[in-house]
């Protein structure tokens, strides 16, 4: 006979093998508090560990210059371009 969900010690409870339902989190997100689970995907922030939904709006609230230094980017005013550095227009 096998236990009920969530009774036992063990990551799975008898029984529920395979059934995320079953399956106790491994951590909490730093941000939200959500359950996190073993095949979940977390992502480092200010120390911490976050949720893939929070990385989500925490990278929606960036502006377009944290995401370019985020990313590896820098700004370069285009006043030091040359015109033969971009590319032109199709005509």
């Amino acid at each position: 006979m096998s236990r009920k969900c969530g009774t036992g010690t063990a990551a799975f409870a008898e029984g529920c093998l395979g059934d995320r339902q079953c399956a106790l989190p491994v951590a909490y997100c730093g941000r939200c508090r959500g359950e996190v689970y073993r095949e979940d995907i977390v992502y480092t922030w200010e120390g911490g560990y976050v949720c893939a939904v929070c990385m989500e709006e925490l990278f929606d609230v960036m502006t377009t210059g944290e995401k370019a230094e985020a990313l590896g980017a820098r700004p370069v005013p285009a006043s030091g371009l040359s015109g033969a550095a971009l590319p032109q227009p199709d005509t």
